[in-house]
């Protein structure tokens, strides 16, 4: 039988309103819609869901977000909340694959992703699914299901996977023949640019170019680290002189920047 729902993991996650317009990335995701794929693979903290969600906004074209945690690993709930996700976009559909969800048994992975593609292709928009925190996915099943679904994809949907490691799927094939974008911690750094942008709308005073390079070299463009360097500078008169007393690696400054930050709120 069919789990249960948790709705609020088929919510889009806001956007902060202090986040800076990341339009090299925007225009990447665009780029890409032509493609089945697009993954968004790198360590926590780089923005992987708030570019995910600014874009979708921004795109002109309909989605379905699904938040996955452990509990998905089941192929039949992961079923259960992608079919969720669809229903609730696009409450007109008749899905034939939400039949599976009661049957003692799934049929095989072959067999299933077919029914489901068949769903798919009914949908009259083209249309965008994000998969969010899909690292918690290690069930063969489940990525044997995704697999079959990007195999002869439809060409109206086109699948985002948003996870912190490069997932048990056929990326390399897909990349060979030109059928996913790839976004990855590189890409998410933030440039000096958008450092000085970010931290002078945080800040609400204006970053020089200098400053802006210090913070991108401590951080290593790394956008939770960003967000707490803002936090630690707020009230410092001397931006430059607070940023060159930071030392270690990206990770070590953002420990010390936690601390300091929560030891100001206690």
């Amino acid at each position: 039988m069919k789990g249960s729902i948790l709705y609020t993991k088929l919510q889009r996650p806001p956007v902060a309103t202090d986040i800076v317009p990341r339009d090299r990335l925007l225009d990447q995701l665009n780029e890409g819609l032509h493609r089945p794929l697009t993954l968004i693979s790198a360590p926590a903290g780089y923005g992987k869901s708030t570019l995910a969600s600014r874009w979708v906004v921004a795109c002109d074209r309909p989605s379905v977000w699904v938040s996955l945690d452990n509990d998905e690993n089941d192929l039949r709930q992961f079923l259960n909340y992608l079919l969720a996700g669809i229903k609730q976009r696009f409450p007109k559909s008749k899905l034939r694959s939400e039949t599976f969800l009661d049957a003692d048994r799934l049929p095989a992975t072959k067999e299933l992703a077919r029914c489901l593609l068949n769903d798919l292709s009914q949908v009259p928009d083209s249309f965008i699914i994000v998969f969010d925190d899909y690292q918690h996915i290690t069930e063969i099943s489940v990525h044997d299901l995704v697999a079959s679904l990007l195999e002869h994809p439809v060409q109206t949907m086109h699948l985002v996977l948003l996870t912190r490691h490069d997932p048990s799927l056929p990326i390399a094939t897909m990349r060979g023949r030109g059928l996913v974008t790839e976004i990855r911690a590189s890409d998410l750094r933030f440039t000096p640019d958008e450092a000085a942008a970010f931290l002078s709308r945080m800040l609400n005073v204006v970053v020089d170019e200098t400053t802006a390079t210090l913070l991108e070299i401590k951080t290593e463009g790394w956008a939770t680290g960003l967000r707490l360097a803002g936090l630690y500078l707020k009230g410092k008169k001397e931006l430059k002189r607070s940023l060159q007393q930071l030392s270690g690696n990206s990770r070590h400054i953002a420990e010390y920047l936690l601390a300091e930050v929560v030891s100001t709120c206690l």
